[in-house]
């Protein structure tokens, strides 16, 4: 086994640079995002099905940095938002893993509701990518794997309306799609693949990652996917603080992520976020929530603000979740801060769990 690398290029403006292929590579990767670029962000997406499909990786703002994560890929990308020519921009983005190569594969979806046909992965690796791709309002994907081609169970990874992207362990030989809530006179354009890391030693115990993001044009309207997780744009005390605003991507159907195996989680969260509208200041609880219940304190942070207008803030969190039942959902939410109106535009975000042990008592 030896270490390869690859440079992901770049557009000559907003948009997507070229894709590589990184078929090659096993399941670690270390992405190191060089330069500054003040006022944009540089997006990594990753494609498990020849380039058609793509789901976000990691969200770079403002300048680089370095991030380790565990990933199978066929091909990876940039996509730069919020660059302008009058303002400098010097960015350059390097992946590198081992040679340990991944395999891919398609599941096809049924003609309507119910389970498309199985596929055989039981020649994949353990550490799976899942994207999702098209759009599917009202409609659910759940993935579901087996043994024997006769028993199926979901194995942790569903998308609700929206593709995205997921990480995690699956050990079976069969996988298929079951499809809820498609409805004819709702366009169905949803498309999903898979990628396993042919080598063993990626993502620890159980590790389970999404990553989503809503970004913004220069008139604060949000753009783009469905992010994963569970998010507010405006914040009112008339509907327990929770309240999407017009004119803004609606995430009310999200994508959560679902927890099947008990146990104790590393938690960590990153996003860029910005005030819109403030009308008596105060601040914004942001902090994870498992099955719709605020976690523990130590997995939450504030967004203080001033009033509109405020410029986009990086904020982060981390810490440790006890999960003692299984099947727990996990996702992050943004709650109200005092009595305050506020309306806030989240411009990406990820959000990551790793098993790191059994559940403590």
């Amino acid at each position: 086994m030896s270490n390869i690398s690859v440079d992901l290029p770049f557009p000559v403006a907003n948009g997507a640079g070229t894709p590589v292929d990184v078929s090659a590579m096993g399941a670690n990767k270390t992405i190191v995002c060089g330069g500054t670029f003040k006022g944009a962000s540089v997006t990594v997406q990753a494609s498990v099905d020849g380039g058609s499909t793509w789901g976000p990786v990691h969200t770079f703002a403002g300048q680089g940095d370095k991030k380790i994560l565990d990933l199978a890929a066929e091909f990876m990308r940039v996509v730069v938002r919020g660059r302008k020519t009058a303002v400098p921009f010097s960015a350059n983005c390097d992946v590198g893993s081992s040679d340990d190569g991944s395999t891919f594969a398609s599941l096809p979806l049924p003609a309507l509701n119910g389970p498309g046909a199985a596929v055989d992965i039981s020649g994949m690796g353990v550490l799976s990518t899942i994207i999702a791709g098209g759009d599917f309002g009202g409609a659910s994907l759940t993935v579901e794997i087996s043994q024997d081609d006769v028993d199926y169970a979901p194995c942790g990874v569903s998308f609700t309306g929206s593709g995205g992207l997921a990480t995690q362990e699956v050990s079976a030989n069969w996988a298929r799609v079951n499809v809820q809530g498609r409805r004819s006179s709702v366009p169905f354009t949803a498309t999903i693949a898979m990628g396993s890391a042919n080598d063993a030693s990626g993502g620890g115990a159980s590790a389970i990652v999404a990553y989503g993001e809503i970004y913004a044009d220069d008139n604060g309207v949000g753009q783009g996917p469905l992010a994963i997780g569970s998010w507010t744009k405006l914040i009112t005390p008339s509907s327990d603080g929770l309240q999407t605003a017009p004119g803004v991507v609606n995430d009310a159907a999200n994508q959560q992520i679902l927890v099947e195996q008990s146990g104790v989680y590393e938690v960590e969260y990153n996003a860029s976020v910005e005030v819109v509208q403030s009308n008596t200041g105060g601040s914004i609880r942001f902090g994870v929530q498992v099955d719709g219940a605020p976690a523990a304190p130590n997995v939450q942070t504030y967004l203080p603000t001033t009033g509109g207008g405020n410029p986009a803030r990086d904020i982060g969190i981390a810490g440790l979740l006890n999960l003692p039942g299984g099947g727990n959902v996990v996702d992050v939410a943004a709650l109200q801060g005092g009595s305050t109106d506020h309306g806030i535009l989240i411009r990406y975000y990820n959000l990551h769990l790793h098993r790191i042990g059994d559940v403590q008592t």
